[in-house]
């Protein structure tokens, strides 16, 4: 459609033009509600294609090139910097004013929902289209070690790490050019391409059979078989298959008691046919069990194994072919570095409109309290180690004060740097830059590594991501538990806003995430009480910036936060005025909700749940793994 097309080449030159990367492109999309799913998939596509074509690419010239793949341009791997820039202004300028966001789609879902029986449409939709099962329903052998009893399991081999790091990634490139083959429609080109797949499958069962066990080597032989045959063939039932593999192998690994834990996803382009099959390897850090009824939930903290250039955004996720709740460290390390602990600095506050120059009643109040509550919130959970990450976010606001100096330097010759991301500068980060920037200004930000790397700092920096990866697996465990009753229902005062989760027979995605999300963050705030003012006023960035309006945890915020108002008494606020978010009206609601004692929210988050979902929000869920 040319109105998804539209609003995904905007995103990217948004993204491009910040000097930001795919993750940027994601937050600025901006469409229909019930066009936001097929969007963010074509956005992925194209900067998928961008990586393929040029695999060095990152940050703004990523968005750069996916912004000329989907308008029909090249992606050269030889060309960067201004001679890309300019062929990418060129190419914005003929596109000509950024399209207008229509909800007209949505207003049509709306009104063809109203019309469907919810209960019988979910029966005959399970009954036509079963989809893939859930994890819960595949039998699996019995997991030992950390994945049985909770902790850290074996720390993985150099052997196992080849195997995933470089023989893996192997095959996984050899099956990019086998679906790329098979889109272009060439019968003989796929054969010989399929043969060099075969090859390189070859060359990681050699790998697997040195590297580990037999029986989790022949899961991970069907896992590649299952791939080729979406590769090249396509179709639900063979992409089923695969995700089933993929779950089976991870059933395996945590058999064997291995630290290694594999993700798959497969990408679908509409236009050309073309399949991007993906497997994310992750090295395991520590496992903790939690116990609900009849439900055991394993929650994983995982680090990034292999290098490709692609990977998930948020910092955890679920999903329903895995077993298991997952919480990326690397991602979540992120979100600390630039979020938390800069709150946590004196004085310290919350963007919470990031860097959007949003002018609102109220935003500098409230971006004070929010810093206020997080540094009241994380001094009394961090204990001796607060005064330790309240240093951190102090070394870490000079850092980005310091960073957006040489992003405006470099800017004004047309140039862009990759941001550094973690709590240390990356290797090589200096001698890159040392002819761009000034030695003084260098000699700053070497001093402050040298400080961000002492051993005081990384006790720090473990306690805090120790506190915040906690409170996000809280929020996956219950996406996991919901999986398990095959998803809550869809509660009135969501739909109102998404429409119905069913259309024509299928699911919506974009409502049914709402739905998930909203759950599992008002979970999130019943079950840890001792930080539900932090995750208010992080769940409030779905409401005050505007690079989240429209996706599903936006439209989950927005019954949150009137929910819990209407438990707690609270003045009724109109949130949404003429299709946006009235953002005067969210900052009251935040502040008169983090006026009231943690304990009160908490209580009132899981009436609200109960309320939504009609059936009692679980408290007898406990974690066994420690940590």
């Amino acid at each position: 459609m040319r109105v998804i097309r539209a609003a995904v080449l905007e995103a990217l030159a948004r993204a491009a033009e910040a000097g930001e990367g795919d993750e940027g492109a994601v937050r600025r999309l901006r469409v229909d509600p019930v066009l936001a799913g097929a969007a963010r998939r074509r956005l992925r596509a194209a900067v998928l294609e961008a990586l393929i074509q040029a695999p060095v690419s990152d940050g703004a010239e990523l968005c750069q090139r996916a912004y000329l793949v989907l308008a029909g341009q090249p992606a050269f791997s030889h060309e960067a910097g201004e001679p890309l820039a300019a062929r990418f202004l060129a190419a914005r300028a003929a596109a000509g004013p950024a399209p207008r966001v229509s909800y007209l789609a949505t207003v049509a879902v709306a009104v063809a929902g109203l019309a469907l029986a919810g209960l019988l449409g979910l029966a005959l939709w399970r009954a036509a289209y079963p989809g893939p099962k859930d994890a819960w329903h595949r039998r699996s052998p019995t997991p030992s070690g950390a994945y049985a009893s909770g902790g850290a399991p074996a720390q993985v081999t150099p052997a196992v790490a080849t195997l995933f790091q470089r023989h893996l990634v192997a095959f996984l490139l050899r099956l990019d050019r086998l679906s790329a083959t098979a889109a272009s429609g060439n019968p003989d080109g796929l054969a010989v391409v399929d043969a060099q797949v075969g090859l390189a499958a070859s060359e990681v069962e050699v790998q697997c059979a040195t590297a580990l066990a037999e029986p989790v080597c022949a899961r991970l032989i069907e896992v590649m078989s299952a791939a080729r045959v979406v590769a090249g063939q396509g179709g639900d039932a063979a992409e089923h298959s695969f995700l089933d593999a993929v779950g089976r192998l991870d059933d395996q690994l945590a058999a064997a008691g291995l630290a290694v834990y594999v993700d798959g996803d497969v990408i679908s382009t509409g236009e050309s046919g073309r399949r991007y099959v993906i497997l994310y390897s992750y090295a395991v850090d520590a496992v903790h069990l939690y116990q609900s009824g009849e439900h055991r939930v394993r929650a994983l903290w995982l680090r990034r194994l292999d290098r490709l250039n692609f990977e998930q955004a948020a910092a955890g996720f679920v999903r329903p072919n895995l077993r298991e709740a997952l919480v990326l460290l690397d991602q979540t390390e992120d979100e600390l570095v630039h979020l938390i602990l800069p709150a946590l600095a004196a004085g310290g506050v919350v963007l919470l409109s990031g860097r959007e120059d949003a002018q609102y009643p109220g935003r500098a109040a409230l971006e004070q309290l929010a810093g206020e509550t997080l540094r009241r919130e994380w001094s009394a959970a961090l204990g001796p180690e607060a005064a330790g990450a309240a240093r951190l976010g102090e070394r870490l606001v000079r850092r980005e004060a310091i960073l957006d100096g040489v992003s405006e330097s470099l800017r004004a010759r047309g140039l862009v740097f990759a941001r550094p991301t973690g709590l240390r500068m990356p290797d090589g980060w200096f001698d890159d830059l040392a002819q761009a920037v000034l030695r003084d200004t260098l000699d700053q930000l070497k001093d402050l590594d040298v400080e961000l790397c002492s051993e005081a700092a990384a006790a720090s920096f473990s306690a805090a991501r120790a506190l915040l990866a906690a409170t996000i697996e809280i929020h996956e465990v219950e996406h996991r538990l919901d999986y398990a009753v095959h998803g809550r229902r869809m509660p009135a005062e969501l739909e109102a806003i998404v429409g119905p989760v069913l259309f024509e027979g299928r699911e919506r995605g974009g409502a049914a995430a709402a739905r998930d999300e909203m759950s599992a963050y008002l979970a999130q705030l019943a079950r840890t009480p001792s930080l539900v003012g932090t995750n208010l006023v992080l769940m409030s960035r779905f409401l005050q910036n505007r690079d989240f309006w429209g996706g599903a945890e936006c439209h989950a915020a927005l019954v949150i936060f009137s929910g819990l108002a209407r438990e707690l008494s609270l003045p009724d606020e109109k949130l949404i005025v003429q299709h946006f978010v009235d953002r005067a009206a969210a900052a009251r609601t935040l502040s008169a909700l983090l006026a009231r004692p943690p304990a009160q929210v908490a209580a009132a988050a899981a009436r609200l749940w109960a309320h939504l979902y009609g059936e009692p929000l679980a408290q007898g869920v406990s974690g066994a793994g420690g940590r």
